[in-house]
């Protein structure tokens, strides 16, 4: 669970997001808008300064590879409140593995791998626009502090404080169940990450579970935070919080608090008491920066219990304390929070829907973690499964070279490696199993960032030049779209996964299995699944006219042919 003071979001399992907000400055150039057309997308902007105007979702690019060109659908255009983005300001280039051919024989060179994603700003910098945090990404070597928070009628014993360190910080075998938060982190990002988590002494709150729920404070609407403000000045009696603040912000990267009673979802008394004796990320949002004393921003909570599976203390399980350290990076669930919606587009099958498996490789992507190949035209592309080196495909007409745009998205999943626990066994013997048998998953990704008003006003959609991500008047920019209807943008979802039975059943509320994976002899076309297509359509309006045929797709490579219809 994820939560928000402006934009409270709260969920069945652990997590949400931040929808964030802007007011459009038509003088501020550092705004990269689309042209103007019209589409399912399109908004109208109106203000004392400048005409109601309306656009589509798509920027003009100009790089050294690519020439603008105009059709029915988009016209290129320069005004005021257009910038022209070039190959240095947004896009990775087009390396050697990219070539053209004027021959008469067919190319299928057309792709190329993307060596830098998100040049500018990533994950961490749209929620500090928000004024917002989360852990920098991507970091090598991390630092988390974790806070076990003890109450008088629920004690920690030395046995629980051990189970946590091993937890966070154990080697898969040590658990004696699956991996442990670091463990998990270190192999999701290939290495790309590894946190230690330092487990302070026992923070006695002097409060029972029940006088904890009931404290006020002038900056916070949560308990948790007060005790989190409570608990990291009690550390800071003894120790520095200088070696938690890897970027030099002034904030802590984050914290865990590691509550001494039950869950509200175990315990009836707890639940009697307050439900926010559950699990979710959440901020400190009126606390200042210091670089002399770092200070807490975001953090997580959660009861101690969670990391016992099933009740069984001898299997340490990590998988929620696994989840909300994705929200402390900044993903969001993808999960539906609305509870007059059915539609779970991942079909539960997710680390951040139904906390089981791996991330997927958008996720992965969009934290800095890995590299797709980008296809570009006619191609032929052997990839390996996403659990050996993070491979995946990414497909869009114009890429605008960030996480942050819409496209399609292909990895080669294998029920190993992280994924291998989950896909073999039910979770808590009642979550969805994963895919037990290796195929290509394949996402429709609509990360588009939007402008929104400082009060949490959609405005448009747009994308920053570089990184200016927050506008002279104080709006900012944020992403547009989350898979929780109620808080997304013209009912687009964030991250879909596209069923290779062209049966939309995840919109039913059904959980994946096998036959949503694509095999060798699979051919997708946009018309073929308009299923899971407005219009037959991107969310913004394009078409995206290729044809992609599954040459083979094996446990240790898949081949996958992309044509240009």
């Amino acid at each position: 669970m994820r939560k928000k003071t402006k934009i409270l979001l709260i969920g069945l399992l652990l997590g949400g997001f931040v929808l964030s907000s802007c007011i459009f400055d038509p003088n501020n150039p550092i705004f990269s808008f689309p042209t103007s057309s019209t589409t399912d997308d399109t908004s109208t902007i109106t203000t004392d300064d400048t005409t109601s105007t309306t656009t589509d979702d798509t920027s003009t690019v100009t790089t050294d590879d690519t020439t603008s060109s105009s059709s029915d659908d988009t016209t290129s255009t320069t005004t005021d409140d257009t910038s022209s983005v070039t190959t240095d300001d947004i896009t990775s280039s087009i390396t050697d593995d990219s070539t053209s051919s004027t021959t008469d024989e067919p190319n299928y060179d057309n792709y190329y791998r993307s060596e830098i994603v998100d040049p500018y700003f990533n994950y961490q910098d749209l929620l500090k626009a928000d004024d917002l945090n989360s852990i920098p990404t991507p970091r090598t070597d991390l630092n988390i502090l974790v806070i076990p928070v003890e109450f008088s009628d629920y004690r920690f014993t030395t046995k629980k404080i051990n189970d946590l360190k091993t937890v966070f910080n154990g080697t898969a075998a040590q658990t004696n169940y699956w991996e442990s938060v670091a463990s998990f982190y270190q192999k999701s990002s290939f290495n790309k990450v590894n946190i230690n988590f330092t487990v302070a002494d026992v923070y006695d709150s002097g409060h029972t579970a029940r006088s904890a729920s009931n404290l006020t404070a002038w900056y916070t609407y949560y308990f948790s935070t007060i005790l989190l403000r409570n608990a990291v000045d009690n550390y800071k009696l003894k120790k520095s919080t200088k070696p938690f603040d890897k970027d030099g912000d002034g904030f802590i990267d984050a914290v865990w608090l590691i509550y001494s009673c039950p869950n509200a979802g175990e315990s009836q008394s707890i639940a009697n008491i307050s439900e926010d004796y559950w699990a979710y990320v959440y901020w400190d949002y009126l606390q200042d920066p210091s670089t002399n004393s770092p200070n807490a921003s975001v953090y997580a909570w959660a009861s101690y219990d969670f990391m016992y599976y099933n009740g069984n203390t001898s299997k340490l399980d990590a998988h929620t304390y696994i989840h909300e350290t994705g929200h402390l990076f900044g993903l969001d669930d993808y999960y539906n929070y609305d509870t007059n919606s059915s539609d779970g587009p991942m079909g539960g099958l997710d680390m951040m829907d139904h906390n089981v498996i791996d991330h997927n490789v958008w996720s992965k992507m969009s934290l800095g973690w890995t590299q797709p190949y980008v296809v570009t035209g006619d191609a032929i592309i052997t990839i390996n499964p996403s659990q050996v080196n993070g491979d995946s495909i990414l497909l869009a007409n114009n890429w605008n070279g960030t996480s942050f745009d819409e496209f399609l998205m292909l990895e080669l999943y294998t029920p190993t490696g992280l994924n291998e626990l989950d896909s073999s066994t039910r979770y808590l013997e009642v979550y969805p199993r994963g895919f037990t048998i290796p195929g290509i998953r394949m996402y429709h990704v609509d990360s588009r960032l939007g402008l929104f008003s400082p009060y949490g006003n959609f405005v448009q959609y747009g994308h920053p030049i570089r990184d200016n991500l927050i506008t002279s008047n104080g709006s900012y920019f944020g992403v547009a779209h989350s898979n929780t209807p109620s808080y997304s943008q013209n009912n687009n979802r964030l991250l879909h996964m596209i069923q290779a039975g062209k049966k939309n059943t995840y919109k039913s509320g059904w959980t994946g299995t096998n036959a949503d994976l694509f095999q060798a002899g699979n051919i997708f076309t946009m018309e073929d699944y308009s299923v899971f297509f407005r219009s037959k359509k991107l969310n913004n309006g394009e078409n995206l006219n290729y044809q992609i045929e599954f040459l083979s797709v094996t446990s240790s490579e898949a081949t996958i042919k992309f044509t240009k219809i």
